[in-house]
């Protein structure tokens, strides 16, 4: 969606290639033409697409924001729509109603988490940080269930927890201060350790997921050229910058 005004006030969504690379592993081998992989895998994105960007809403209510703030808010709130009602129409020309009851439970789902991520539910900071990942893996996971092609799920969810992490520290390292804030038990310097012990652990097991596939499988590319080269580079930024 490129318009002069949304983009004056609001990003333009980012387009997560590894996610991309996973949803095009998950229709390898499938039946489907290419025009209807194709089809399946970008609605699929523009569902994480637009729960993202409903994610950048402040949920704050602040009286004192500016015009350009609340102006900003609602075209937020409109993007993620518009990206919703892309993927419903994709969802329509498919007529793929198992794929739609799928999505919509995946959806469903995300919220839930997402609402008690909200509303600091868990019980631990593991289990806090495991709400936050479950809203990163589901729509993946809901394909990969749709195409009946269930043994590459826990490659899915490891994947898209270690990008996720990764993410954080060199992008978005601010999520950080706000969990310690509510898990005071935690100093910072001990989560960014439970991060890089995650991110190791569950990089071993994608490898040894990654030698049980195919070698001609897309998902090496994760290997050589994707997640391993993310996971050093994530470190040596987030040691660079304190």
């Amino acid at each position: 969606m490129k318009h002069s005004f949304l983009n004056k006030y609001i990003k333009q969504p980012f387009v997560d290639e590894g996610k991309l690379l996973i949803l095009s592993g998950i229709m390898e081998g499938t039946d489907f033409s290419k025009n209807k992989k194709e089809q399946i895998i970008i609605t699929a994105m523009l569902v994480q697409i637009a729960l993202d960007t409903h994610d950048h809403v402040p949920a704050e209510i602040n009286g004192l924001e500016s015009k350009t703030e609340k102006l900003e808010k609602q075209l937020r709130v409109l993007a993620g729509d518009y990206y919703s009602g892309l993927y419903y129409m994709l969802l329509s020309e498919l007529e793929e109603i198992d794929l739609i009851h799928k999505l919509a439970t995946a959806i469903k789902e995300i919220n839930e988490y997402k609402m008690k991520v909200y509303y600091h539910e868990a019980n631990t900071f593991i289990e806090h940080l495991d709400f936050v990942m479950k809203t990163e893996s589901l729509v993946a996971l809901s394909l990969a269930r749709y195409v009946g092609n269930v043994t590459i799920m826990p490659l899915i969810e490891d994947w898209m927890y270690v990008n996720k992490l990764i993410f954080i520290k060199t992008k978005e390292n601010s999520i950080i201060n706000h969990w310690q804030a509510y898990y005071p038990e935690w100093t910072y310097s001990s989560i960014v350790e439970k991060i890089d012990e995650i991110i190791k652990h569950k990089s071993q097991k994608i490898n040894g997921y990654l030698r049980t596939l195919p070698d001609c499988h897309s998902l090496h590319g994760i290997q050589v050229e994707g997640l391993l080269k993310k996971v050093w580079h994530g470190k040596s930024m987030f040691a660079e910058g304190g």
